[in-house]
């Protein structure tokens, strides 16, 4: 189910431009957590550089790329309710968009203040160093009711500006450099701000692995999202494998086993809508971790979580995914104790979220299956 993804990832060094991997999940992944290990170590084995795609306006840090924002960005949220004044549903690949202009109803006339707005850009020195290394900078951007300037500006140095018309569709701009820079601005002026649905920072080729949390997250935004413009996103991006890490924030809602296969079957159909979005894109599926409950002097797992696991995985399967079980890669039933007890502990004391250190062990568990896996591929075809 992973041959046609292990197929690009085998030429992807000598490839004219990366292979895309698109991780979505809640809050675990914040901070670039787990993905950022697994990003390094298939970067290192098969090529590519930076830390991929982004949003601008975020509501924590990114472990692998240091951001630094005009103070009159906004961010919009398929997770938050929306401003009345938001008649669109458009949130793109990142769930998310960001503005430096209030919206506004196209009823209402634009006024003649121009707003600027800056994005400053640079390597993050604590990350892995193949995600400090960047030559391509993408911006995604689009629905802006006048004109912009738009201009980048490369360790000081100003190297392009121009002025984009007015548009009511996806628009991208790509920036290429001879190295990676130590900063680069980007400028926005108008009286209208553009949804800014994301920027990415790659190599030319390898791989290049993004990281989209969404906090409280379980799979029920990508229907709340407009189809149209992910598939366009999707499109544009050459996503080759979707990762999908949920399960976590269901289970204190749960009442009952049937609740549990219930939400199995809408992630069931969550992946076929992807696999019409995205078509003959490879998916995975990473179920929910041990989470625990206090019962007693103890810490047990949770109620209906193996349930849910075995939904997800069940209609996983049945939708042509791979399923990744990290509560059996854990240590399985009440195992999130030992990791909450260990020296350095490997989870916080809310018994749901893992520590820095625990992130990076849930990746190298992860990354461990995912090349065995390719392995296998691989010697198949010798």
């Amino acid at each position: 189910m992973l041959h046609d993804f292990f197929a690009a990832l085998e030429s992807a060094g000598s490839a004219s431009k990366p292979i895309r991997i698109l991780p979505y999940g809640d809050s675990q992944l914040e901070g670039d957590r787990i993905t950022a290990y697994v990003r390094n170590k298939l970067q290192t084995q098969f090529g590519g550089n930076g830390p991929g795609l982004f949003s601008v306006a975020d509501i924590v840090p990114h472990f692998s790329v240091s951001r630094e924002l005009s103070d009159n960005w906004e961010r919009y949220s398929v997770m938050t309710k929306k401003p009345k004044n938001q008649k669109h549903d458009r949130f793109g690949a990142l769930s998310a968009f960001s503005r430096f202009t209030p919206i506004l109803a196209d009823t209402v006339a634009l006024d003649t203040v121009v707003h600027t707005a800056t994005i400053t850009l640079k390597p993050e020195r604590r990350c892995f160093g193949k995600a400090q290394a960047w030559l391509d900078c993408r911006l995604f951007y689009g629905w802006h009711r006048a004109p912009i300037t738009l201009t980048m500006t490369v360790d000081g140095t100003e190297t392009s500006s121009e002025t984009i018309p007015a548009s009511e569709q996806l628009l991208t701009r790509e920036w290429r450099f001879d190295g990676t820079p130590k900063e680069v601005v980007i400028t926005m002026k108008g009286v209208d701000s553009p949804d800014v649905f994301g920027i990415s920072m790659e190599g030319r080729n390898g791989v290049a692995m993004d990281n989209i949390p969404a906090r409280g997250a379980a799979g029920y935004e990508f229907r709340r999202s407009d189809q149209a413009l992910l598939s366009r996103m999707y499109d544009e991006l050459d996503v080759k494998l979707l990762i999908l890490q949920y399960g976590g924030n269901v289970l204190p809602n749960l009442k009952s086993a049937d609740e549990a296969a219930q939400y199995g079957r809408f992630f069931g159909a969550q992946i076929a809508r992807f696999k019409k979005l995205v078509p003959g894109v490879s998916i995975i599926v990473i179920g929910p971790s041990d989470m625990s409950i206090k019962e007693g002097d103890a810490y047990v797992t949770r109620p209906f979580l193996e349930d849910v696991r075995d939904a997800m995985k069940t209609n996983a399967l049945a939708q042509g995914a791979v399923f990744w079980d990290m509560y059996e890669a854990m240590g399985g039933k009440n195992s999130m104790a030992s990791w909450v007890q260990a020296d350095p502990p490997l989870a916080a004391n809310d018994y749901t979220h893992f520590s820095p250190q625990g992130a990076r062990k849930v990746g190298e568990l992860f990354y461990s299956a995912l090349i065995g896996d390719f392995a296998e591929y691989h010697s198949a075809r010798q």
